[in-house]
C-alpha cells in the first residue's frame, strides 16, 4: 500500500502525526485569553463587569478562570464584577487554564475619574539669549482626590517630553508657547501654557576689560561662607591682572603671565606656579573649604593647594577690576567643588539647579547692561556699577571660549 503514495506525502504525514513532536511546535496557536468588559473609564465609584467567555484554546475547553482586580478583589468565575470606589488607574488581570493544564493571561486598564486637574508650569527662566536652556517642572500640578500620572510637554519648537521636570534648550531666537497637559491616574486632564522669549544673543561673546573696568555680580548666600568655589574662563593680555574680588575678609584671584595664579585672602597672599598663556582662553578655578584650605585649578587640573581658613561674608563679586583681557562663563558656588566636578565643569553645561550654585553668568549676551544669572533664584549682574552706561563698563567682545 505504501508504494501508492509519493515520498513527499509520506514525510509530511510523519512530521504532523509524530507522537514525539514538541507541543510548542505542534500547536503554534496557544491559548487566547480574551477580556470582555462593560467599560474602561467613568466616574468613581466605577462598577465594571468582565467576561472571559471569548477565551479559547486549540486543545479544548477552558476549565479555570482567575481574575485579579488590581489587588482589591479576585474571582474564579467566567464572568465577574467589581467596583473601584476611589479615583485612579487600575489593572485587571485574567488568567485562564485549559483542560491540558496550559495557561495564558491578559490585562486591561480601567480609569476611574476623580475631580478636576490643575496643571502648573514652573521654570527657572522664561527669557534669554539663544541658546537658552530652561529647567521646566510640572510637579506642582494637582488632581482632586487623585494623583498626576502623566505629563505631556510641548515646547513649541517641535520638541516634546514625557518627563515630570524636563530640561530643554531653545537653539533659535523666537517666541515659543510651552504647553503642559497633566493627566490624572483616573484620566482627567488639565492644561497650562507659558511663553518663552529667546533673543538673538551672541554665540561667541565675552567681556573685554582694560584694567579700569569691572562688572558687578550680586550673590545672596544664607550665611557667611565656610566654603566656596569660583570658576571662570579668562583670556589675559600680557599684563593679566585681577579676575575677581569678593567678600569680607576680601578674597582676590589674580593671573600673571610671569607668576601664574595668586590667591589673596585677608592679609595673606599665595602664589601658585602655573603656565598662564597670554592670548589664549584658559579655565581658572579656586575651590575653598575651611577644613581643607584652597585648591587652585588651571584647565581642570590641580596646580596648587593653599593653607587657608575662616569664613567670608559675600554679597557681591567685583569682576575684572584690574584685569586686562577677556572673561566669560563665570560661576560661583557656596560649596567646595572636588577635582572631578571641576574637571567635568570645564566643558560641561549647567542646568541652574545644581547644589550650592549661587551664580552662573555666561557673559554671552553680546549687548546691553544686564549680566544674566542663570542660577536658580540668582540675581542678575551689571556692567560697571549700575544699569546706566558709564566708563567703567567693560566692552562686549565677539570672542569666547
Amino acid at each position: 500500500m505504501n508504494r501508492l503514495f509519493p515520498c513527499s506525502l509520506i514525510v509530511l504525514l510523519l512530521v504532523v502525526g509524530c507522537p514525539f513532536a514538541d507541543p510548542a511546535t505542534r500547536y503554534q496557536s496557544t491559548i487566547d485569553a480574551q477580556i470582555g468588559i462593560s467599560t474602561t473609564n467613568g466616574e468613581a465609584p466605577l462598577r465594571v463587569v468582565v467576561s472571559a467567555a471569548q477565551s479559547t484554546s486549540p486543545r479544548g475547553q477552558i476549565v479555570k478562570y482567575g481574575w485579579d482586580f488590581a489587588g482589591e478583589a479576585t474571582s474564579d468565575k467566567s464572568t465577574a464584577e467589581h467596583t473601584f470606589t476611589r479615583p485612579g488607574r487600575y489593572p485587571i488581570t485574567l488568567t485562564v487554564v485549559d483542560a491540558a493544564g496550559e495557561q495564558a493571561s491578559a490585562r486591561i486598564y480601567v480609569r476611574a475619574r476623580g475631580g478636576s486637574v490643575t496643571a502648573v508650569i514652573n521654570a527657572d527662566r522664561l527669557s534669554g539669549p539663544a541658546p537658552l536652556g530652561i529647567q521646566f517642572d510640572g510637579s506642582a500640578s494637582t488632581a482632586v482626590d487623585d494623583t498626576i500620572l502623566d505629563y505631556y510637554w510641548d515646547f513649541g519648537d517641535n520638541e516634546e517630553s514625557r518627563l515630570t521636570a524636563p530640561f530643554h534648550v531653545y537653539l533659535s531666537p523666537g517666541t515659543y508657547t510651552v504647553e503642559l497637559r497633566a493627566v490624572s491616574a483616573g484620566g482627567v486632564e488639565g492644561y497650562a501654557e507659558a511663553t518663552v522669549t529667546v533673543g538673538a544673543g551672541a554665540a561667541n561673546s565675552s567681556l573685554q576689560f582694560n584694567g579700569t573696568q569691572y562688572g558687578t555680580l550680586p550673590v545672596s548666600p544664607d550665611e557667611p561662607l565656610s566654603a566656596f568655589t569660583f570658576e571662570a574662563w579668562c583670556n589675559p593680555d600680557a599684563m593679566g591682572g585681577t579676575l575677581v574680588n569678593f567678600g569680607a575678609p576680601n578674597v582676590g584671584i589674580d593671573v600673571s603671565i610671569g607668576t601664574g595664579i595668586t590667591v589673596r585672602a585677608g592679609n595673606e597672599s599665595h602664589d601658585v606656579s602655573a603656565g598662564v598663556t597670554p592670548g589664549q582662553w584658559q579655565h581658572v578655578a579656586v575651590s575653598y573649604s575651611s577644613d581643607s584650605g584652597a585648591t587652585v585649578y588651571l584647565g581642570g587640573t590641580t596646580v596648587g593647594t593653599l593653607s587657608l581658613s575662616g569664613q567670608y561674608n559675600v554679597t557681591l563679586l567685583s569682576l575684572g577690576a584690574g584685569f586686562h583681557g577677556k572673561l566669560a562663563d563665570v560661576h560661583f558656588w557656596s560649596i567646595s567643588r572636588n577635582d572631578t566636578e571641576i574637571a567635568a565643569g570645564v566643558n560641561g553645561t549647567l542646568t541652574g539647579f545644581e547644589e550650592g550654585l549661587l551664580g552662573d553668568w555666561p557673559l554671552s549676551a553680546g549687548s546691553g547692561q544686564t549680566l544674566q544669572n542663570n542660577a536658580d533664584g540668582g540675581d542678575n549682574g551689571t556692567r560697571g556699577a549700575s544699569d546706566n552706561t558709564e566708563s567703567a563698563d567693560p566692552a562686549w567682545s565677539s570672542d569666547s571660549p
